[in-house]
């Protein structure tokens, strides 16, 4: 059973910042539950890496992060 409330933990993992958010209404389930892994963020730093870059250099800077395109949509 997990208790009510609202619990956000950081761990430092081999890809970047791991973020679990866990909401419970105080039953045996929780309410909600997302994982945030480094790949997520890697991806949303795209977007401010890429400003002024050429689209041949894209493929180069996206690789260099190592994103895991499935561990996103967790």
């Amino acid at each position: 059973k997990v208790s009510e409330g609202e619990f956000t933990s950081y761990v430092e993992s081999s890809r970047g910042l791991l973020c679990c958010y866990v909401k419970s209404d105080g039953s045996d389930k929780p309410y909600r539950l997302k994982w945030r892994t480094g790949s997520y963020y890697a991806v949303n730093l795209l977007r401010e890496l890429l400003v002024g870059e050429y689209l041949n250099d894209a493929i180069a800077i996206a690789g260099s992060l190592d994103i895991i395109l499935p561990e996103v949509d967790k």
